[in-house]
């Protein structure tokens, strides 16, 4: 049902009842004659103000497009400007200076201790063993750490692509959970 088919109906619908409560508030039930005329002139209003809606809504209006205002031009690219700085600053200073401080507490620091006390209690704390094969294997062996794949093949020399990065965890994450529900809104869609 179209709006202006709903709204047509609903205009006929308070028709009927408004013609039938003023006659049965006239016939059965003694009321103030000037409330009930306020009353059916409320009724009559909202009845003619939906019969007005029904009629300019069956028109049919051209959809043609324009451009936004220029402040939402100007905030779109403060965003992607702000975007693309927080990506830059991400990629060429945070990351690498984490796997430098990383890499060093790997060595003589407090990652060194806790992956020693992992290898001591053999057994006991098998998730974080789990968790932490990579590094306990890296320890254990004598060449020293050994370069991994990189997580996409494309971007081979990028110092943040690997399987570990959460932030390209996170991104893949998401885009599976997008892909799912197009997906399943496909399927249903085409079963109903």
């Amino acid at each position: 049902m179209t709006c202006a088919a709903f709204l047509t109906t609903t205009a006929s619908a308070l028709r009927q009842t408004a013609h039938q409560s003023t006659i049965t508030g006239l016939k059965v039930f003694p009321v103030d004659s000037s409330s009930h005329v306020e009353a059916s002139a409320a009724t009559t209003s909202l009845v003619n103000s939906l019969a007005t809606a029904a009629a300019t809504s069956s028109t049919t209006k051209e959809f043609e497009p324009i451009l936004p205002d220029t402040s939402a031009l100007l905030g779109i690219g403060a965003v992607v400007l702000a975007s693309a700085a927080a990506t830059w600053v991400w990629a060429n200073q945070v990351v690498p200076t984490s796997r430098t401080k990383l890499a060093l507490s790997k060595r003589q620091g407090d990652v060194k201790e806790y992956l020693e006390e992992l290898e001591d209690a053999s057994g006991e704390r098998q998730f974080e063993e789990w968790l932490f094969t990579d590094w306990l294997e890296q320890r254990n062996n004598a060449t020293g750490s050994q370069k991994k794949e990189p997580a996409l093949p494309i971007l081979k020399k990028a110092k943040w692509n690997s399987g570990d990065n959460p932030v390209l965890a996170a991104t893949a994450l998401i885009l599976l959970g997008i892909t799912l529900t197009a997906f399943t809104e496909r399927v249903s869609s085409m079963l109903s």
